[in-house]
């Protein structure tokens, strides 16, 4: 995905079809720390969804921006925006909009992804887009956590006055490391309690009450009570839990699906996992995890292929995961459109226990 770049004037304007959203004035309600918005410039997103406030949410490679429009892309599909200068202010207008259907006549629809296993599918997959469906309020805190975000930029900005409290913060984040294990242990401990605090502790709160910041701590406090849903809501056997990890600048959702059968109800006692996410360098991915006695089957789904080396890396990471836990298995690698993150719980159908 493209960041900002120069407007080219000899651009013919976009034409009326099945692409085109049309030139609605939208307002930029929140921008990712040292977002700029130039007229004359135009940027690229992907669609998350609406936050609780029903602004747009858009991934771009500056980091996620939110606007106010009345404009209803599809979750998934790929907005251009374009900034012009409207007085002193620039607004913001989408120009076009690209979705998993704009594709040439008899290409075929994209499949269902195939599991790593016979198992029981958590969810319903999407069969619109990539994407999967759409996220909606609280639910997109599964694909991106914007006040999560605010409160850094928040202690980044206050450092001077309370310089420990955006270390603390983020040495309480998970991040790629020898510690990522033991922090998203720690995030998934604090999920099961619903207490946000019993995870990051009380300096980034009490930084943020000094900084006069209160609205910021019930945000942060009315999100996590909502992920905390996801891990205790009946869904069957199934349960989702949504991780954080900050890269790059930026926190990025991660969505992992359990499935733990009662012990003895199947031959082997399997477990299926399946975590995916969108990461700056390596776009949407899935991991599909298959466990059983003395076996873990994984395959990685993504939309472009891996690179050799990439690719060799992952499968090294993988070998020593079997060797730890005393394991047989493989991992395969599958790229392309063929495939769709999963329906969160309590959209669409109904989890149910269909092998796929």
């Amino acid at each position: 995905m493209s960041g900002v770049f120069p407007i080219d004037p000899h651009t013919p304007e976009p034409e009326h079809g099945p692409s085109y959203i049309g030139r609605m004035p939208a307002t930029i309600r929140d921008a990712p720390p040292g977002f700029k918005a130039i007229s004359g410039t135009t940027l690229e997103g992907r669609v998350l969804g609406r936050d609780a406030a029903g602004h747009l949410m858009l991934r771009t490679s500056n980091g996620v921006l939110s606007i106010a429009t009345g404009a209803r892309p599809p979750t998934g599909s790929t907005v251009v925006v374009q900034f012009r200068a409207v007085g002193a202010a620039v607004q913001a207008y989408i120009v076009g909009v690209r979705t998993d259907t704009d594709r040439p006549a008899g290409t075929a629809a994209p499949a269902h992804p195939r599991p790593a296993a016979r198992a029981p599918a958590p969810y319903r997959r999407s069969p619109d887009s990539p994407g999967g469906s759409v996220t909606e309020g609280h639910d997109a805190l599964t694909r991106v956590w914007p006040a999560l975000e605010e409160a850094l930029a928040a202690l980044y900005a206050d450092r001077g006055a309370q310089p420990g409290a955006l270390p603390h913060l983020l040495g309480r984040l998970p991040q790629p490391g020898t510690q990522l294990g033991s922090r998203l242990l720690f995030v998934l401990a604090a999920l099961r309690r619903g207490d946000i605090r019993a995870w990051l502790g009380r300096e980034p709160f009490n930084a943020l009450e000094r900084a006069g910041r209160g609205d910021l701590i019930a945000r942060l406090e009315d999100d996590f009570t909502h992920l905390a849903r996801f891990a205790v809501e009946d869904g069957g056997e199934w349960r989702l839990y949504v991780l954080p990890l900050f890269l790059d600048g930026h926190v990025h959702q991660i969505r992992v699906f359990v499935h733990a059968p009662p012990y003895g109800e199947t031959r082997d006692d399997a477990h299926r996992v399946v975590a995916e996410t969108h990461l700056p360098h390596l776009g949407e991915l899935q991991l599909d995890t298959l466990l059983r006695r003395h076996r873990m089957d994984m395959i990685l789904r993504t939309r472009t292929p891996l690179g050799k080396d990439l690719a060799e890396r992952i499968r090294a990471l993988a070998a020593q995961a079997r060797a730890w836990g005393r394991m047989d298995g493989d991992i395969g690698f599958e790229a392309g459109a063929r495939w769709h993150f999963l329906v969160l719980p309590g959209q669409g159908e109904t989890p149910h226990g269909l092998v796929v």
